[in-house]
């Protein structure tokens, strides 16, 4: 099996997301492939990162990106919240010999709960609804799992990345991992208007940076922005 190749990869039956992700990229670059899909931003990232030992993927999809982690670090640990994506990224990390990941079988978020997932045709775009009560998905926080090796964590979670981050911030303190996440303006949208991720983010950046919990530069590389390097 040859990662490069599109048709190679395991995906949920009518989903075409990778097939026009590709093309966007070929338009660019004829010679590219499916592995080129946001590698420039995460060799980016990846330059900052010192050493290579535990690396989290949150929202791993059908795993191109924990692919490429599996390739640099140690171990990695993936999240896909949606049971029928999780299927396809099992199987795919183990067709392409990725034994050094492991996917757990549950989402991500800032507790323990359960929680609903909003769907669409291009599952780039699946998202969990904060506001939304009811629903059978588990998550878990970054902090339960007590990890203490984590050097990089990429989260691409369709504007739930801060209340991951705010599950996460005793990992964060503790091995102070380069931070890789997506920063959208079309997310889920709070009653201001305003995007959930980038408000979340903005008022999280705000509260640790007058923390005394932090002692330590913290870096961020937020696709579509820059890298926050917070002397704090």
């Amino acid at each position: 099996m040859d990662p490069k190749n599109l048709h190679h990869w395991k995906k949920t039956t009518g989903e075409r997301s990778l097939e026009f992700a590709l093309k966007r990229l070929k338009k660019e670059r004829p010679t590219a492939t499916i592995l080129d899909y946001q590698r420039d931003n995460l060799d980016k990232a990846l330059s900052l990162v010192k050493s290579r030992r535990r690396a989290l993927d949150g929202g791993a999809n059908f795993g191109i990106m924990s692919w490429h982690l599996s390739q640099c670090f140690n171990h990695v640990v993936a999240w896909e919240i949606d049971p029928d994506i999780r299927d396809c990224l099992t199987l795919n990390m183990k067709n392409f010999g990725c034994h050094n990941v492991t996917i757990e079988s549950c989402g991500l978020g800032q507790k323990e709960a359960q929680v609903g997932l909003v769907r669409h045709a291009k599952t780039f775009a699946n998202y969990v609804n904060p506001d939304q009560i009811k629903g059978n998905l588990p998550i878990r926080a970054i902090d339960s799992y007590g990890f203490d090796d984590v050097d990089f964590i990429k989260l691409d979670c369709e504007g739930y990345e801060a209340l991951i981050l705010e599950g996460g911030k005793k990992t964060i303190s503790r091995c102070r991992p380069v931070i890789l996440m997506e920063q959208k303006t079309s997310s889920v949208e709070c009653q201001s208007g305003q995007p959930l991720s980038l408000l979340h983010t903005e008022m999280w950046m705000e509260k640790i940076q007058s923390s005394q919990e932090w002692s330590a530069p913290l870096r961020f590389f937020v696709v579509g922005m820059q890298v926050w390097d917070l002397a704090l």
